[in-house]
């Protein structure tokens, strides 16, 4: 994923995401079931196609679209039921317990 750096939005009901410098970055945060750092974006903003939000695993580059931002926030967490990398690292660190 590219790196846009952040610019002024001029319409005034749409809020601007750029958390880190990063353009339509809302957060990134580290997923606690696999470690991995997941963001959520505002698609338009971040220049990514799909829905208006995206939850993506910054780590292996996966993504998943939502309709809303609370459903983003909702999927942050479980990179391991959308990222298929996320998935098999939690499958090996579900046998090793």
């Amino acid at each position: 994923m590219s790196v846009a750096k952040c610019q002024r939005n001029h319409r005034p009901s749409t809020r601007e995401y750029c958390h880190g410098g990063v353009q339509g970055c809302v957060i990134v945060r580290r997923a606690q079931s696999t470690r991995a750092h997941i963001g959520v974006y505002r698609c338009e903003q971040a220049g990514l196609v799909g829905d208006e939000w995206a939850t993506v695993c910054e780590d292996h580059g996966r993504m998943m679209t939502h309709t809303t931002l609370a459903d983003a926030h909702y999927h942050a967490p479980m990179p391991e039921q959308w990222c298929a990398d996320c998935r098999a690292h939690f499958k090996r660190k579900q046998g090793a317990l």
